[in-house]
């Protein structure tokens, strides 16, 4: 996986990335945070030990996670529980035949304001032109504060199901 995290450290990085917010995600009207267990995070990563350090950082900070490794089991729960969703965190190369890019306009289709953040070795032009509205990236390799700190206000934006 490109960028992706080789070796976990002592100082607990597995990164240090810009995050690139897309399309005016800070005019988003300010919406209460409502994270319980049937507000959710999907995690959708394909690579087993990225996944299990992700959810873990998530699950530490207190926010439920379902966590997913293909885009098709992300389309699964993105149909089967639609109301139970506060956000997706998706990588963008997922190893099948659809990429986080398409899996995030799948997810926007089926919950219109939903929270997307890409996790991606990948460029901001890349987000620009193929992100959904109101999104971010995170480039590979980053911290688990700097998830953090990009996941919370975005989740604070979420409007209550």
């Amino acid at each position: 996986m490109d960028g992706d995290v080789r070796q976990g450290r002592d100082d607990g990085t597995w990164a240090t990335p810009p995050v690139s917010v897309h399309h005016g995600v800070d005019r988003l009207p300010a919406r209460r945070m409502r994270l319980n267990g049937s507000q959710t995070i999907l995690l959708v990563e394909d690579e087993a030990f990225v996944a299990m350090m992700l959810q873990d950082v998530l699950e530490a900070a207190g926010f439920p996670v379902i966590t997913v490794h293909s885009s098709g089991l992300a389309k699964s729960v993105l149909e089967s529980r639609p109301g139970d969703l506060a956000a997706v965190i998706t990588d963008i190369r997922l190893g099948g035949s659809v990429d986080g890019w398409e899996l995030a306009h799948y997810a926007r289709s089926q919950i219109p304001d939903v929270p997307i953040v890409y996790l991606s070795g990948g460029s901001e032009h890349d987000h620009r032109s193929m992100g959904v509205a109101h999104s971010l990236l995170i480039r590979k390799p980053f911290t688990s504060a700097q998830l953090l700190a990009a996941v919370r206000p975005l989740l604070a934006m979420t409007p209550a199901r």
